[in-house]
């Protein structure tokens, strides 16, 4: 058994994909980007440049899909093979550039700082469910034509595995895959990518100078793409889910586009942030059924395609970690696996995707943990049946005293079970309270401290230190600020 879910019927998914090329050549896109325009115009778009708007055949589009691979394989910083990002894999990374930290004292939302990315970075490396790193804070105490750049650094200091993260500045892209070079110690990151960076098209229909430039400069240099469009339902989309879906895939398709004019057989991962709104109170909503209605529509789309996936999930719209919290983490990450979503970014984000949390990315790995068990299914067969075991026992015996009934549960206990950290309450009641009868944010809370003590991390060489450090502060000198003097 190999659970999944999808939402729409396969000529649904052709009829939206259908759509999307109908608004790609008759509606276009706006573009502040001259040389994307220019190359558009050279491959057959229809280009204005006073609008600033491309026109794509549809045979550019379609090209450019067949020229874009439906696997791509990260590695971690020593060159081992990590992750594949393709068919039904599913990988969890945390949430993206908030820009509030959840304090666990005083359990009020306040600025990170650079020492609260690297505990976060810290704890990513040590969560076994949680795959990828993220630039999930933004540091109030780096200077800002530095903090893109300085949060890779952190990153690539702290844990191996491999990044997802993204520009603010026109040079942030090209210093961010020099980190990830003198990081990877000599190791050809074109051959073995270590990162990904999300490049974001503006809902509707528009593509920013700064986000085509990071996307054009990964695309030289071979490092994977995420297209992440973000419209929101009713505001910056048709307020229909059809409608909204195949605007978002317009979005994603011309980023392709122009991926596979810069390079062909660009890696390009489609990415996906469809929302809704709630109109009562002007909100863009990660959290909500819809929304996962949404990202997992996307999944298939992107799947009828044979293009890698990525998400938003486990982003939730509660201010603090509480029931709402679990309720729409449980639901978004397990819909996600369930739809095939190969990398989900979200784990540990709290307050409509502007907040991290310590102790909620302690608890999304066990829901991150729960949900692949899921995923993973059961095999049904001869041996899984245990007929011979059955008439062993016989009616009304005990398995527990039967000797192959033993044996053969100890040879399924690793494939049958999940076992999750202590966070999760399993206990019987009297033995939780002879524990101090904690919730789950009390026990969250332990947990991240006892694992920021054991941490170890990667060693990197004095030279990868070295040179990463004179990438920062040539990048300091560039912009004329400095470097914190803080880690």
């Amino acid at each position: 058994m190999k659970p999944r879910v999808e939402v729409l019927e396969e000529s649904e998914v052709r009829e939206i994909y259908e759509a999307s090329l109908e608004i790609l050549e008759n509606v276009g896109v706006v573009i502040f980007h001259e040389k994307a325009l220019k190359m558009l115009e050279e491959h057959g778009a229809t280009v204005n440049y006073e609008t600033k708007i491309a026109r794509f055949p549809q045979n550019l589009v379609k090209d450019s899909l067949k020229k874009t691979p439906s696997s791509i394989s990260f590695y971690d910083t020593k060159g081992k093979n990590v992750y594949k990002l393709e068919g039904d894999e599913v990988h969890y990374t945390p949430g993206a550039a908030a820009v509030k930290i959840l304090d666990s004292e005083t359990l009020d939302a306040r600025s990170p700082k650079v020492d609260d990315l690297v505990k976060l970075v810290k704890l990513t490396d040590m969560l076994k469910n949680i795959h990828f790193q993220s630039t999930a804070l933004v540091p109030s105490d780096v200077p800002n034509p530095l903090v893109d750049r300085y949060r890779v650094y952190i990153l690539l200091k702290y844990s191996r595995k491999p990044i997802v993260t993204g520009t603010f500045t026109f040079d942030g892209t090209r210093d961010i895959i020099n980190l990830f070079a003198a990081a990877a110690e000599g190791m050809d990151i074109r051959k073995k990518p270590v990162g990904t960076l999300v490049c974001c098209p503006t809902s509707p229909l528009k593509w920013s100078e700064l986000q085509l430039q990071s996307l054009i400069e990964c695309c030289k240099h071979n490092v994977p793409v995420i297209v992440v469009p973000a419209p929101a339902l009713g505001l910056t989309a048709p307020g229909a889910m059809a409608a909204t879906l195949a605007q978002h895939t317009a979005e994603v398709l011309s980023g392709v586009v122009i991926a596979q004019l810069v390079k062909p057989a660009s890696p390009v991962i489609f990415g996906g942030s469809a929302n809704v709104a709630d109109l009562r109170y002007g909100t863009t909503l990660l959290g909500s059924m819809e929304t996962a209605m949404l990202f997992t529509s996307l999944a298939q789309i992107a799947k009828y395609l044979n293009l890698p996936v990525h998400a938003f999930a486990g982003v939730v719209d509660s201010k603090v970690v509480d029931f709402q919290a679990g309720q729409e983490s449980g639901v978004g990450l397990l819909m996600g696996a369930l739809a095939g979503v190969n990398l989900m970014h979200g784990p540990g984000m709290v307050e409509l995707e502007s907040c991290q949390s310590l102790e909620k990315l302690v608890l999304d790995n066990e829901i991150c943990g729960m949900a692949l068990r899921f995923k993973r299914g059961f095999e049904v067969n001869k041996e899984t049946l245990a007929l011979d075991i059955i008439s062993e026992v016989g009616a009304g015996g005990e398995y527990i005293k039967n000797f192959k009934a033993l044996k053969f549960l100890r040879k399924n206990v690793d494939k049958t079970y999940y076992l999750p950290s202590d966070v999760v309450s399993r206990e019987t009641r009297m033995e939780w309270k002879a524990k101090g009868a904690k919730n789950a944010f009390e026990k969250a809370k332990e947990h991240v401290k006892k694992l920021l003590e054991e941490y170890e991390g990667p060693v990197l060489s004095s030279e990868a230190l070295g040179k990463m450090k004179a990438i920062l502060k040539a990048a300091a000198e560039r912009n004329s600020v400095s470097l914190p003097s803080q880690e």
